[in-house]
């Protein structure tokens, strides 16, 4: 007679681990012995927001990604990583994954409204809501480029960019 044994999947970090309330962030699951469906159609995976399922992909045993979903109101949710055939969870967990819901920020101005191609120029960026994030990045468009800035969040409806 033969036996197959496989060990048990175990997660211990979402990145990122925290979205809007209107869903959508791309939350990567990191942990161990994460089958990807090609290689076993019993093992295919579902992310749980306070029991809430989304679908997810096993992208290698080490990694799963999954998208956040919609929520009412800024919270803490449990994350959890489903067996998406017996419904139940089947992974070990380091600690209990936390994935938290904010509002979007809005933002009211940006003065100055121009500045040097050279770039340098301090920016400041009023809005709402940007408590506690720390570090926010902007994202500017320059003839059909896409350029990412680092931020720092000076209080919570301030942001200096320089």
């Amino acid at each position: 007679m033969l036996y197959t044994c496989t060990s048990l999947a175990s997660a211990w970090k979402l990145y990122l681990n925290r979205g809007p309330i209107i869903g959508g962030t791309r939350i990567s699951v990191h942990g161990l012995n994460f089958i990807p469906p090609l290689l076993s159609s019993d093992r295919t995976y579902m992310c749980s927001f306070n029991g809430v399922l989304s679908s997810a992909i096993a992208v290698s045993d080490i990694l799963i990604t999954c998208i956040s979903l919609l929520t009412q109101k800024e919270a803490k949710a449990k994350f959890e990583l489903i067996c998406a055939k017996s419904k139940s969870s089947i992974i070990e967990y380091c600690d209990e994954l936390i994935f938290e819901y904010f509002c979007p920020i809005f933002i009211t101005s940006i003065e100055p409204s121009y500045g040097s191609i050279e770039g340098g120029s301090p920016l400041h960026i009023v809005g709402s809501k940007n408590d506690d994030y720390g570090i926010v990045f902007c994202r500017f468009e320059i003839v059909g480029h896409d350029i990412d800035i680092m931020m720092t969040v000076i209080h919570s409806i301030s942001i200096l960019l320089v």
